[in-house]
């Protein structure tokens, strides 16, 4: 099995390519800049990568994405699920049309790896999914989703927001995917920080530090 690279700050751990993982943080974007920054390793290498966003713009991703060490954003597809939330239409190859329908989504979804060996994708989130869908319908097209992607050798990033779901579901997906991925956030030194941090992949020793984020 081929392996890649997780890299936080410099800092890179090894895991098998079709490794599926849950991004844990507060609202707002240190989470997706975290997730891109995990992807740019994989799209530098020509793999492609794939981010299903249903909380900021496409054109918000992108600019997020450009940023970060000059990812290249030509590799990475993003699928749009916001459009539907304003009741617009999408510009993307590719969209959601309704939130509330996962096995339509997750159509979508597998439809942008379909012949992919390897690469990366992201959705972005789980949370919002929940606004939409009861939590075993969501933990369901989690399984169906992350299965498919492991098969194929794609690494795949699930974000949930922290704080606003009982936790047992944070448990449950964990015992659904491979491992587990948080960001905080750190007041301590009078200025607002993020920090991250791989709590664990299964099967790995990994180093559970938190590291903090550009």
């Amino acid at each position: 099995m081929n392996q890649v690279y997780l890299e936080i700050r410099g800092s890179k751990i090894t895991i098998p390519e079709g490794t599926q993982l849950l991004l844990i943080g507060p609202p707002g974007s240190a989470k997706i800049r975290f997730a891109l920054s995990i992807m740019r390793s994989q799209l530098a290498s020509g793999t492609k990568g794939v981010f299903a966003t249903m909380t900021l713009t496409p054109s918000q991703v992108r600019a997020l994405a450009t940023k970060i060490n000059t990812l290249p954003v030509g590799n990475l597809e993003i699928i749009d699920g916001v459009s539907s939330i304003a009741g617009k239409a999408s510009t993307e190859k590719r969209s959601f049309r309704s939130l509330s329908e996962l096995n339509s989504m997750s159509l979508v979804l597998l439809d942008s790896i379909q012949n992919e060996r390897g690469g990366i994708c992201c959705v972005d989130s789980l949370s919002t999914l929940l606004i939409y869908s009861d939590p075993s319908s969501v933990l369901k097209f989690v399984q169906v989703v992350s299965a498919k992607m492991k098969s194929q050798g794609i690494t795949g990033i699930f974000v949930l927001e922290e704080g606003v779901h009982e936790p047992e579901l944070a448990s449950l997906l964990s015992f659904i995917l491979d491992g587990v991925l948080h960001v905080r956030e750190n007041d301590s030194q009078g200025e607002l920080r993020y920090e991250a941090r791989v709590e664990y992949v299964r099967g790995k020793i990994v180093d559970s530090r938190w590291v903090q984020l550009d």
